[in-house]
């Protein structure tokens, strides 16, 4: 069934973490290929329910697509992202996805922890009880300024500062997720902007 899409679509476990990737076009463009989205729907049903029950083994749920569920910057209340978040953040509730990242505004971006519905957010103090969000694209297009809402814990961008870019590092074990986040600098110094830790 999945055979059209196998590119598009894939999981992978890699120590503690199953990852998830995801081409998000036909999801925030749905019109471009009007199919796209149930067959997803489908194989990300049965791959959450597979790695929910294997929790035990790799306890981690990462996903990784492009057009990141929440942003404060430029595109964060485009048609496309939204349509993205009202798609994505039911399921990522439904099977507790631990961590979602995204790109799309160039800039860097950490949620509270949070749970839908999207058009009533609940903010969490743990993130045993809720998804973050982490937007983090620093480079591929000219810089632009960060923003904050109410959803957002912290945000960030490398336009101010002289840096070239960012970039985020995540260090996993069975009970830890570090996210430590860096500006690019040319002279190679790519000083910590930001860490974060989820905890099992």
């Amino acid at each position: 069934a999945y055979e059209k899409y196998a590119e598009l679509f894939y999981s992978v476990d890699v120590g503690p973490v199953h990852l998830i990737v995801v081409d998000d076009a036909w999801i925030v463009y749905p019109t471009d290929d009007p199919e796209y989205q149930a067959i997803l729907t489908d194989w990300l049903t049965k791959d959450l329910e597979a790695a929910v029950k294997n929790r035990a083994n790799v306890p981690w749920i990462i996903t990784d697509h492009h057009h990141t569920e929440f942003s404060s910057s430029t595109h964060g209340d485009d048609d496309d992202v939204l349509r993205g978040r009202a798609y994505f953040v039911p399921i990522w509730d439904k099977y507790h996805v631990d961590l979602a990242v995204g790109g799309h505004d160039l800039d860097y971006e950490r949620t509270k922890p949070l749970t839908g519905p999207v058009d009533k957010l609940t903010f969490h103090d743990s993130p045993k009880d809720g998804t973050v969000y982490l937007g983090c694209a620093g480079a591929g297009a000219p810089a632009y300024g960060a923003g904050m809402s109410d959803f957002t814990a912290f945000s960030h961008d490398f336009k101010t500062n002289g840096a070239v870019g960012l970039y985020s590092i995540l260090t996993v074990d069975a009970t830890s997720l570090k996210i430590e986040a860096h500006d690019t600098f040319a002279d190679g110094s790519d000083p910590i902007f930001d860490t974060y830790t989820l905890t099992k």
